[in-house]
């Protein structure tokens, strides 16, 4: 046989095997369709490039979105689909394995594409990849813009940290070149803020999401479950208004604040105080100052406390700066991060670089566990940075915790409740507590300063210091002195 007809038959032999395998695809990809409830299925089928699914517990909101991403890689070669959950731990135990993971309904169909373990992607033999990865990587994160994406679902939107920048900035571009999708999927909550709220609260207001909405009496497939969950209120002792009865079963918006760890209200980010010392404020609002008698504007002598939070992963490497000052009633948040799998090094190179920006007046580290080797490793490389006394228990990723972070409910019946970690990290918010009682702005002096010469300011304030000093001793004194003799301006 002839090199070029060798040729054909290789080539023939490549054709024939490529369309047994688009053939096959085509015929799992009709099977895992087949398999959707009338509620999913509309949701599957509905053609809009920007979808919402908001449900309840145990509705089948994640096997739509399994199905969802296998069925765009089978019948789309070369396509590119993203699963996005809170933290990679997240996405190996929901997407990726079990009897219901990507991997199983892969073998159950006969599918076998790549499996990368580590990365957690799936490549097909039509070069459709399936890649998954968790949103507290920010470096992961970030990672997605330049690229071009078929398919983007994010679980659990409603605790997606920036959800709004994450669509804006980086995957709205990255879907125009393929007439890319997104999905939303997440479960209503007593968080009555952040993108996916302003999406579900009134479509109106956010144009063009087409949302879709049910809950687990919906699931045909498991019909025991409005029994169980009736059962399951009454052993919880839930009434029909209980906040997680409504949240997470009847998949409505509530307000309950009891549960809250903090009580906080987020400023606007263009509303926010920036440290002069920033690089980065970009002009934004300098820290308060305040104006004196003359009309001369003051700088208040602020100081700055850094409280970290040591981590590796999943938990990340997290730290907070706080500006604060002994004649003003309010300390602010200058700077929070956090990320994962940052080495001893790299997380002691940070505070350097932070060293460099901030003359910390205080630097208080978690030295529990490990972490007081590490402590002793980075005062010896010159990092003056304290043990923390624990307790029990541009971007801020210390708002998003300290708006989200939760008490466990039946924990408050105890002495020592306990934060519940399945709604938020509590990273930079540990870190802040570890920093703030070293803080002193709660116990903070009014700044005082001389009022002008003649005023009943002026007079008043000569009584007072009068009075503590012991001076003048005559009325004749009084009014023959120099004020300025005996008070002057702090």
């Amino acid at each position: 046989m002839d090199s070029m007809r060798r040729r054909r038959v290789l080539q023939e032999a490549v054709r024939r095997s490529q369309a047994t395998h688009e053939r096959h695809y085509r015929d799992a990809a009709r099977q895992l369709a087949d398999q959707l409830q009338p509620v999913q299925r509309a949701a599957f089928e509905d053609d809009a490039t920007q979808r919402v699914f908001q449900c309840s517990r145990r509705s089948g909101k994640t096997w739509l979105t399994k199905i969802e991403l296998l069925h765009t890689a089978l019948t789309k070669p070369d396509s590119h689909s993203v699963y996005i959950n809170r933290s990679q731990a997240e996405c190996r135990r929901i997407m990726w394995r079990g009897k219901a993971g990507l991997l199983a309904i892969c073998k159950a169909h006969g599918v076998k594409p790549h499996i990368n373990q580590t990365r957690m992607t799936l490549e097909f033999l039509n070069g459709s990849i399936i890649q998954l990865i968790g949103a507290d990587d920010a470096e992961e994160i970030e990672k997605l813009r330049g690229a071009s994406y078929d398919l983007v679902v994010v679980d659990e939107s409603q605790k997606f940290p920036r959800l709004r920048h994450f669509w804006e900035d980086i995957v709205s571009p990255a879907l125009g070149d393929t007439q890319g999708r997104i999905i939303l999927a997440g479960t209503a909550s007593t968080l009555f803020s952040g993108f996916f709220y302003e999406i579900c609260k009134d479509a109106s207001d956010v144009e063009g999401w087409s949302i879709h909405r049910w809950h687990y009496r919906d699931n045909q497939s498991l019909p025991h479950l409005v029994e169980y969950f009736e059962k399951l209120k009454k052993s919880n002792g839930w009434g029909d208004d209980h906040p997680t009865w409504l949240t997470e079963y009847e998949n409505r918006w509530v307000s309950a604040d009891n549960l809250r760890v903090y009580r906080f209200n987020d400023v606007p980010e263009d509303e926010r105080y920036y440290d002069v010392h920033d690089p980065h404020t970009d002009g934004r609002a300098a820290l308060p100052y305040w104006i004196d008698l003359h009309g001369t504007r003051q700088e208040y002598q602020w100081e700055y406390g850094l409280g970290v939070d040591l981590g590796w992963n999943p938990d990340p490497f997290a730290y907070t700066i706080w500006a604060f000052c002994q004649n003003y009633p309010v300390a602010f948040e200058i700077d929070s991060f956090k990320q994962v799998k940052l080495s001893s090094d790299d997380q002691a190179e940070i505070i350097q670089r932070l060293m460099q920006i901030y003359d910390f007046t205080v630097m208080v580290l978690d030295a529990t566990g490990a972490g007081a080797n590490i402590h002793a490793a980075w005062v010896a490389r010159g990092i003056p940075i304290k043990k923390a006394e624990k307790t029990s228990g541009a971007y801020s990723p210390l708002s998003e915790e300290l708006q989200i972070l939760q008490w466990k409910e039946r924990s408050l019946r105890s002495l020592r409740p306990e934060e519940d970690k399945g709604h938020s990290q509590n990273d930079c918010a540990d870190a802040s507590l570890y920093v703030w009682k070293e803080m002193y702005q709660w116990s903070w002096e009014p700044l005082q300063q001389a009022a002008q010469v003649g005023t009943s300011q002026y007079y008043d304030q000569f009584v007072e210091q009068w009075e503590r000093i012991g001076l003048p001793t005559s009325p004749d004194e009084l009014f023959d002195a120099n004020p300025y003799d005996y008070y002057g301006s702090n």
